[in-house]
């Protein structure tokens, strides 16, 4: 006898109930509304949401030119990878590249190929084609109003202790800034002015735990230079003593020195020779004689 089939399982999947709106496919100029510009993407490449938030967004992607035209491509987010060498967005560098679904196609390109721009109508069209032809499965209106929500939600990330010691980290160890704490403390506070003047959160958010971690660096030094013995202190207060007044002899020794080189008495010849106005003994040469006439030869001649 034939075994009869028991019932089936339940799945542990929701089921969509059929004919259900949110399982449809969106329409293609929904595609815009999980849109990631070149602007957002720079904004976010440093964050810690920024591998998990992107895939699964669109980007209007430059991939090279025709008849003297940039020619732009509706691009789907699947993975971020990293570079070689770091690049130039606009006024960022980064080693993260965008991994980029094209008809069927994947590839890494740079951010910086990412336009700002929105779809242009014959660029979704074209999607729609190669979609088409390669029977690939569209969004549905599910999976767009997710994925704005899920940018929504990045839009307004609140930092875990975790994320904001990762960060700090990483900004050290990529020396973003540099130089003594005072320097740190006042290069970040001119950072946080500047994210505030464009309305950037999310940077000021990110700058204001670098300026905390700084000042609990900070006092941290403070508190050890002040557990020093008092008797190392002391020894350490004496040298530099020592050591100043050492250096102090030494420049008072060289400006003896040179004012004694420039202060060397002259003697009397000396100062007679260099002195324009000083009285000169002199003998007197005579080239020639004036002789007198007796006075009877004078007396003639008139």
């Amino acid at each position: 006898a034939e075994a009869t089939p028991g019932p089936a399982l339940p799945s542990s999947e929701p089921q969509a109930a059929p004919g259900d709106p949110a399982e449809e496919r969106a329409p293609l100029e929904d595609l815009e509304r999980v849109r990631l510009t070149r602007a957002r993407l720079e904004a976010w490449v440093d964050e810690p949401f920024f591998e998990t938030v992107v895939r699964g967004a669109f980007v209007r992607v430059g991939i090279g030119t025709h008849a003297g035209e940039r020619v732009y491509r509706v691009a789907e987010i699947v993975d971020v990878s990293v570079a070689p060498q770091p690049y130039q967005i606009d006024a960022k560098a980064t080693r993260k590249r965008l991994v980029l679904e094209i008809a069927g196609s994947r590839r890494p390109f740079q951010i910086s190929y990412v336009s700002n721009s929105n779809f242009a109508p014959n660029e979704l069209r074209k999607y729609q084609q190669v979609m088409e032809q390669g029977l690939r499965p569209f969004k549905t209106q599910r999976e767009i109003d997710d994925k704005v929500a899920e940018l929504k939600e990045a839009k307004e990330h609140v930092y875990s202790e975790g994320e904001i010691a990762k960060m700090v980290e990483r900004n050290l160890a990529d020396k973003k800034v540099v130089g003594s704490t005072a320097l740190r403390r006042q290069q970040a506070l001119a950072d946080r002015f500047a994210a505030e003047e464009r309305g950037d959160a999310a940077r000021v958010a990110e700058i204001d735990a670098l300026i905390a971690e700084i000042d609990r660096r900070a006092d941290a030094q403070r508190a050890a230079a002040a557990s020093v013995s008092l008797p190392s202190a002391a020894a350490a207060t004496i040298s530099h003593i020592n050591e100043r007044n050492q250096k102090m002899e030494r420049q008072a020794e060289e400006a003896r020195a040179k004012a004694a080189r420039k202060e060397v008495p002259l003697s009397a010849d000396q100062d007679a020779l260099n002195n324009p106005f000083a009285r000169r003994e002199t003998r007197h040469t005579m080239y020639w004689h004036v002789g007198t006439r007796p006075r009877a030869a004078a007396a003639a001649a008139a």
